[in-house]
């Protein structure tokens, strides 16, 4: 603590790069050095020098209303740059033979005021008829099948916009008879391409529909492409021995439970290939099948054995494979839950491997795929050019829609490998039609 009689005086040269000093004066001389200091002489002498540091003292306040100004006047700015909202809706399908109309249902906001909407086709084999282009909602309607795309943009007051698209997938329905059985399939003609068209059989498992299977909309993932989704038939299963649920024969050469036909199924997918290329241009060369479960145990244990010269690669999810003996190699994708209640996980990480052996496969993979719900793809290269993608996800015996458009890739990969090593065309178009049995009925 100082005394009464003293007070501390600080030496402050702004043009020092010195420490202050301080000395301790008596109170008479404190004041005379204050009055001195603060004086206007004393000020007229002071301003006479160049004060670096005379505007630190101006500069908080000074900064302040700088920003102030700038965000009152940049405020309206920004208010008129937010863009607004937009959702298209969900994807829609359409059967041809039932209907011919479907409603897009879009919506879009603003928080500064109303919006407008306007609805239009991207793609699409011909232009589709929307009865209400300028609304949120729409009804559309479609004369061929297809696969359609409509984005929908949103505009605010100030003229800000934002868009979003949408999936309408158009089937026909194709009805066939096999041996005086009636069979169906919903089809999906190719969109957007002008050459040869890639095929895509996709079998439904146990209980399953045409119908209910298409959810899963592979023709979304290359629309290019054929894509065909059969209907099965009340059969003998490995968990239903009833004969009362659409499934697939399940072996080479199984005589059907219900109408005693040999190999139905291998039938009915010959039908759907000569319908096909009866009526499109068919890139022979890239037919691909795809199945869920039973669906899956069909293509591994009886279209495999029976129809390996026709097929450019397979997948299957959730399926059990019997046997590779006497099997030709085949690009093959495969699909498993790590969960799988129906079908045990190791069972078959063991079918993968035996395939992997069959098809010359290097013993270590690279990582191929990931994605959400542990989905992790591992590709093994093959020396015979028949590479295999181990494809897991963590789940039970179920299909995650993270799976198809891995599929499709897959399908695509081998696809480019085929047209790039052709030596011969790849368009094959019959030309004289099959016989009436196996026509599809329109």
């Amino acid at each position: 603590m100082l005394s009464s009689s003293l007070r501390s005086v600080t030496e402050i040269n702004p043009y020092s790069t010195s420490k202050s000093k301080t000395q301790m004066l008596p109170n008479s001389t404190y004041y005379d050095a204050c009055k001195s200091r603060f004086s206007p002489a004393s000020q007229e002498v002071e301003s006479e020098k160049p004060n670096k540091n005379k505007w630190r003292y101006f500069q908080p306040f000074t900064l302040r209303l700088l920003v102030a100004i700038i965000f009152i006047g940049i405020l309206p700015i920004i208010a008129s740059a937010a863009t607004p909202t937009v959702d298209a809706g969900p994807s829609r399908k359409v059967i041809i033979t039932s209907t011919k109309t479907t409603t897009l249902n879009g919506k879009g906001a603003d928080a500064d005021g109303p919006v407008t909407f306007q609805w239009s086709q991207t793609r699409g084999n011909v232009t589709a008829a929307l009865s209400s282009p300028t609304s949120a909602t729409t009804n559309v309607t479609f004369s061929q099948a297809g696969s359609y795309t409509f984005k929908l943009t949103v505009r605010d007051n100030s003229g800000n916009t934002k868009t979003d698209t949408t999936n309408v997938s158009v089937f026909e329905r194709w009805t066939f008879t096999i041996q005086g059985i009636a069979r169906e399939a919903l089809v999906h003609p190719p969109t957007g391409s002008s050459g040869s068209a890639p095929v895509v059989l996709c079998f439904h498992g146990n209980t399953g529909t045409d119908d209910g299977y298409s959810d899963k909309a592979y023709e979304v993932y290359w629309p290019q492409a054929i894509v065909v989704y059969p209907q099965g038939l009340p059969t003998n299963s490995v968990n239903d021995k009833t004969c009362r649920k659409p499934s697939w024969q399940l072996t080479l050469g199984e005589i059907n439970c219900k109408d005693n036909i040999k190999d139905q199924d291998i039938l009915f997918f010959d039908a759907i290939l000569t319908a096909l290329k009866n009526k499109y241009s068919v890139n022979s060369k890239l037919v691909f099948v795809q199945g869920w479960s039973t669906g899956g145990n069909f293509i591994f244990n009886a279209l495999w054995p029976a129809r390996r010269s026709q097929l450019a690669a397979l997948a299957v999810n959730g399926g059990d494979l019997e046997t590779t003996s006497g099997r030709q190699p085949i690009p093959v994708i495969q699909t498993a839950g790590t969960q799988d209640e129906l079908l045990a996980f190791s069972e078959q990480q063991a079918d993968n491997a035996s395939i992997r052996t069959l098809n010359k496969c290097s013993t270590t993979g690279t990582k191929w795929a990931s994605g959400s719900g542990g989905l992790v793809g591992t590709r093994y290269s093959s020396t015979i050019n028949a590479p295999v993608v181990w494809l897991q996800y963590n789940g039970p015996h179920a299909y995650p829609a993270t799976v198809p458009p891995q599929i499709i890739k897959f399908f695509k990969e081998v696809a480019a490998t085929i047209s790039s090593s052709a030596t011969a065309p790849l368009i094959t178009k019959v030309v004289s039609p099959p016989s009436n049995e196996n026509l599809p009925e329109k």
